[in-house]
C-alpha cells in the first residue's frame, strides 16, 4: 500500500506544515498516567488543593480523548493520505512525529501524529498510509498502521 518517493524525504515545495494534532489511540499517554498519580497520592491525603485540580483535568483530557477515539473507530470513514514530513522533536528526549495531509471532498485536511521510533524508521515523506476521520469533523482524525 506504500508507494514511495525516490530519495526524498523532505517536505514539497508548496507544504505548510499542519497545526492539528492527530486523535490519540485508546492506549493512555505519559501524561495522563502523570496527572493520575499525581491526583491518588494527593487525594488520598485528603487535600483539596491545586494537585486535585490537575488531576480532574488530566481526567477530563483522557476522556476527551477516548470519547474521539471511540467515535472514530465506530462512525469513522477511511481516505487515503500521504505523509508530507518526518519530525524528531527534542523535548525530554526524542519525541517522533510525521505529518499527513488527505483529502475529503475536494478539501486538503493535515494533522500530524505521534509514533514510536521503529515505525518512525519505516516511513517515508511520500508514502501513502491510510486516514480515519470523522464525517462530521475531518479535522479529527489519525493514521491507521
Amino acid at each position: 500500500m506504500k508507494s514511495k518517493l525516490p530519495g526524498n524525504d523532505s517536505p514539497p515545495a508548496n507544504y505548510s506544515r499542519p497545526t492539528q494534532r492527530a486523535v490519540s489511540s485508546i492506549k493512555p499517554t505519559l501524561f495522563a498516567i502523570f496527572f493520575y498519580c499525581l491526583g491518588i497520592i494527593f487525594v488520598l491525603s485528603y487535600r483539596f488543593n491545586i494537585f486535585c485540580l490537575l488531576f480532574l483535568l488530566g481526567l477530563l483530557w483522557s476522556l476527551r480523548e477516548l470519547w474521539f477515539s471511540i467515535k472514530l473507530r465506530q462512525t469513522g470513514l477511511t481516505a487515503p493520505g500521504v505523509i508530507v514530513e518526518l519530525l524528531k522533536v527534542p523535548t525530554r528526549g526524542i519525541h517522533y512525529r510525521f505529518a499527513y495531509h488527505f483529502t475529503v471532498s475536494g478539501k486538503t485536511f493535515g494533522a500530524y501524529q505521534e509514533i514510536d521510533k521503529s515505525k518512525y524508521d519505516t516511513l517515508h515523506v511520500g508514502d501513502t498510509v491510510t486516514v480515519r476521520y470523522l464525517p462530521t469533523d475531518p479535522t479529527k482524525s489519525r493514521v491507521e498502521f
